[in-house]
This record gives C-alpha cells, sequence and structure tokens, in this order.
C-alpha cells in the first residue's frame, strides 16, 4: 500500500501502522520518496488504542489492510473518533446459532452495513468490502461506464457461480473456505437502487 501511496498527492501524511514497528519502519525504508511517512506501533485488537492514534495524528480516514477479524475494533475505533474509513475485507460471517448446517447464521459484512445509519448522522464514510470483490470489481465497473462505453443498461457484479464450486477469496483461511461449508450464503448479494438483498448467480 505504501508504495503505491507514494505516488500519490492527495494527502500530507501517512501513517503505517503496525503490531510491529520495525516492520512498519522497514516498509516505509523501501520508498524512493519517505517524506510523507510515519511509522507507529499499534495492536490492531485495541479499539482505544487505535482511537487514541487516529486522535494523536489527525487521521483524515482509516484504511484497514488486517485481516478481517480485526475488522470490529478498527471500525468501532474509526466511528469512535468521527473517521472516515476503508477496509479490504467485511466482517466474516457467523454460523447460525441452532441450526448452523441448513440455515445462514449473519452474513458477512452485515453489522457494518447494520451500522450505515449511525456513520450517516455522524456524517463519516464507511467503504467497506473495498478488496478485490467487489470493491475493485466495482471500480473497473465505473471506470468503464466512464471511459469506454456510452450507455449501460446493467452492471452484474457476483461473487459465487452458481454452483458454487469455486469462490475466490485471498484474505484468509474463513474468508476462502467459509464459502464453500453447509452454512455458506450461496446467493449472492445484491446491491439495487439503495438496497441490498439476495441475489441469484448466473448460470
Amino acid at each position: 500500500m505504501a508504495s503505491i501511496a507514494e505516488t500519490r498527492s492527495f494527502f500530507k501524511t501517512f501513517i503505517l501502522a503496525d503490531i510491529s514497528l520495525s516492520r512498519a519502519e522497514e516498509a516505509i525504508a523501501l520508498l524512493d520518496d519517505r517524506s510523507k511517512f510515519v511509522a507507529e506501533q499499534i495492536d490492531a485488537r485495541d479499539r482505544t488504542a487505535i482511537s487514541a492514534l487516529i486522535h494523536k495524528v489527525k487521521a483524515d480516514v482509516v484504511v484497514n489492510a488486517c485481516d478481517p477479524r480485526m475488522n470490529e475494533a478498527i471500525f468501532g475505533a474509526a466511528y469512535d473518533s468521527h473517521c472516515n474509513y476503508i477496509d479490504m475485507a467485511m466482517n466474516l460471517s457467523a454460523p447460525h446459532p441452532t441450526n448452523p448446517y441448513e440455515e445462514v447464521g449473519e452474513p458477512l459484512g452485515k453489522s457494518q452495513l447494520d451500522d450505515d445509519a449511525k456513520w450517516r448522522e455522524r456524517n463519516i464514510l464507511a467503504l467497506v468490502g473495498m478488496g478485490v470483490e467487489p470493491g475493485l470489481s466495482d471500480v473497473f465497473a465505473r471506470y468503464a461506464a466512464d471511459n469506454l462505453f456510452d450507455t449501460i443498461d446493467e452492471i452484474g457484479v457476483r461473487a459465487h457461480p452458481p454452483d458454487n464450486k469455486f469462490a475466490a477469496a485471498i484474505a484468509n483461511r474463513d474468508a476462502f473456505f467459509g464459502p464453500c461449508l453447509p452454512t455458506a450464503k450461496h446467493e449472492p448479494n445484491v446491491h439495487q437502487s439503495g438496497t441490498c438483498g439476495d441475489g441469484k448467480g448466473y448460470g
């Protein structure tokens, strides 16, 4: 992330935080232009410490590039601090408490999406799940709409094919195997006209 940010001019300071201060410093040392970068030590599980760092550096946005198991603390700290937020993988799903092999429990990212009204009340923005799917594919779709086509009737992005034999995910073990388990929510989430609900896969 730092190597890409190095070439961008839209920020004044970039704080690279890691549980290991030396790893953050090593990443910065590899850059050609290190003038805008500062290393900080932080435990991504500590919501209070993250909030304190946000206030200390007067952050405008928190970019969470951690394993999604860390999302809750980082997402919560950004909210506590009235700070905008981006992550690359939404909160993990949870099994159904009493019937995990036949019913879906909490779908991927539900707790974050449920907080939409709270974030709007504070006039702060949270962009969740901005990794490869659907985040990057959404960026590609917008680029295509703006630059490659005169008109577009519909763009459909589906994370899982209808037979669910393949699910591409690289975030972590849970994200990779989750869609393949009996507890998985096989229908893709579809956002349309301001609402998010179950859709149908291609087939």
